[in-house]
């Protein structure tokens, strides 16, 4: 077996730099920048964690794993937003994201605004947004990609 392929020490990197650019959009004020950086690092980790799985076993990954965002978001911790009502109309209303068809519209949301409705988005991300669980488990998923990057690195390149 050959050293662990490049483009999968390229997702984890990437996923980290998404990773790290997304802290700097603090929240409440930027959610909708800070959710599509996680979103594309999402992507990138998910890409890297199943290259990594396919190259060990010696097989070819899904082509759905390069054509579909869906696909790459199937496995993410959900994301919670939260609207409440003002003035007179006090309500509330929870939107979760949790499979990959949510994260796929919420990725199109974060881009283009959403297809109906109002499509300003400074006003979709104003506020009551939770991320926490969905950024954390994309940290704790990074770092296994370069743990075990790491791992199959010393295992391949250990004196016999």
């Amino acid at each position: 077996m050959s050293n662990v392929p490049i483009s999968i020490k390229d997702h984890i990197a990437n996923a980290r730099y998404y990773l790290k650019a997304a802290d700097k959009f603090p929240s409440p004020v930027q959610d909708g920048v800070c959710i599509l950086l996680l979103l594309i690092a999402q992507e990138n980790i998910q890409l890297a964690r199943e290259e990594l799985s396919n190259w060990a076993k010696q097989t070819t990954p899904n082509k759905k794993l390069y054509k579909s965002h869906a696909y790459k978001f199937r496995k993410a911790r959900p994301i919670t937003q939260i609207y409440v009502g003002r003035g007179d109309d006090l309500y509330t209303k929870t939107i979760t994201y949790k499979n990959g068809v949510d994260f796929e519209k919420l990725f199109s949301i974060c881009r283009y605004g959403p297809k109906t409705g109002r499509k300003e988005l400074a006003s979709i991300f104003n506020s009551g947004w939770h991320l926490d669980s969905f950024r954390n488990s994309l940290i704790n998923n990074i770092e296994w990609g370069e743990l075990m990057v790491r791992i199959h690195e010393n295992l391949l390149n250990r004196p016999k």
